[in-house]
């Protein structure tokens, strides 16, 4: 259950946002360093400035929708 419910937010992510790099001082897109992550056993990359925008209006009433379906109308019930 789990599993299936952190696909389905990636997903969604993936869907509703075009995910960009931040613009440096000169206007390009700074790089992402691939190989800038922690040490050990268990590794995760660190953070990174990025921007999430949405892809289009009806991308944003969906979100908007999904976001009153899920957070608000179950707690009317």
């Amino acid at each position: 259950m789990g599993t299936k419910s952190a696909w389905i937010a990636i997903v969604r992510l993936l869907w509703a946002f075009d995910i960009e790099a931040v613009l440096d001082v000169s206007g390009k897109p700074t790089m992402i360093d691939t190989e800038s992550c922690t040490e050990g056993l268990i590794c995760r990359p660190y953070a990174h400035p990025s921007n999430f925008v949405a892809g289009s209006a009806g991308h944003i009433e969906t979100i908007i929708y999904q976001l009153y379906f899920y957070l608000v109308a179950p707690i009317s019930i």
